[in-house]
């Protein structure tokens, strides 16, 4: 009897706690989804991440992982699966949404930062990275796809990522979507594995880049903050040590340990 007692304590003790964390995420609640149901409401913290996602939980833990609600839905025949991974920081969530997104069919203008295919739309709001994913990828899932997006975004609170100041000018404006941050060497080999020999001799660094690519023409915009100063010096002279097959040049910032790094294979007198 003490024993039952002492569940039910404890029960009594999880219940609000669960609760609680489920008001932490913009998640979908049965009035989102007239004649459909919820099939699975899971949480997860930690290395339990690797339960779920097996090899790609290192990517997340690397950029500083802190919970996931996962939840399956099935409306009108179609499955959806919505993933809210809440990581540390509003950076560590729109890094992850800026290296998972890939060809985007558009980027609406119901938030800052979307990916929306066929099959899935990705966004970061705040620190929530979310994935929304259909099993059809026919009209009618994109278009309740985005009625289940529009029903997240409306219980979102958090404050949206801001870029760095860099990366605003009018002249890269055109193609900010593009911006990755890139943090650790799995965050470069997902993101950006151009770099990835560039960087092998560095840790704890932290990358935004903004690639150009036009045919055979490239240009590569990056703000780098490195672990120490050491490092960046150590950086420029890897950097000057290079071949003349690439033009790089070196913007120090106020920080001693950062700097405006670009890389481009267009001459000075080529470009417009």
């Amino acid at each position: 009897m003490k024993i039952i007692r002492t569940l039910i304590f404890v029960g009594l003790l999880a219940f609000p706690l669960f609760a609680q964390a489920e008001k932490t995420f913009p998640a979908i609640v049965e009035n989102d989804i007239p004649g459909g149901r919820i099939t699975r409401t899971n949480y997860y913290s930690g290395d339990a991440l690797w339960g779920l996602i097996d090899g790609g939980a290192d990517l997340y833990l690397e950029y500083g992982f802190d919970k996931l609600l996962l939840q399956e839905i099935e409306w009108r025949g179609i499955k959806f699966r919505i993933e809210f991974y809440r990581m540390n920081d509003v950076k560590s969530a729109f890094g992850i949404y800026s290296v998972s997104q890939y060809k985007c069919d558009r980027n609406d203008t119901l938030t800052k930062f979307i990916c929306i295919t066929s099959y899935q739309i990705q966004s970061a709001l705040g620190r929530i990275y979310v994935s929304l994913s259909n099993d059809r990828g026919n009209n009618e899932a994109v278009n309740l796809s985005l009625q289940l997006f529009n029903n997240i975004l409306s219980r979102t609170t958090e404050t949206l990522f801001d870029i760095p100041d860099y990366f605003k000018k009018d002249s890269l404006k055109p193609f900010v979507n593009n911006l990755k941050f890139i943090k650790g060497k799995l965050g470069l080999q997902n993101g950006f594995p151009a770099w990835s020999d560039l960087f092998d001799q560095f840790q704890n660094f932290e990358i935004y880049v903004l690639p150009f690519e036009k045919g055979k023409e490239y240009a590569y915009i990056s703000q780098i903050k490195f672990e120490s100063e050491n490092d960046l010096l150590r950086f420029k002279e890897l950097i000057e040590k290079q071949g003349q097959e690439k033009v790089t040049k070196i913007i120090p910032l106020t920080s001693k340990n950062e700097i405006i790094f670009i890389e481009t294979n267009i001459k000075e007198e080529d470009r417009k």
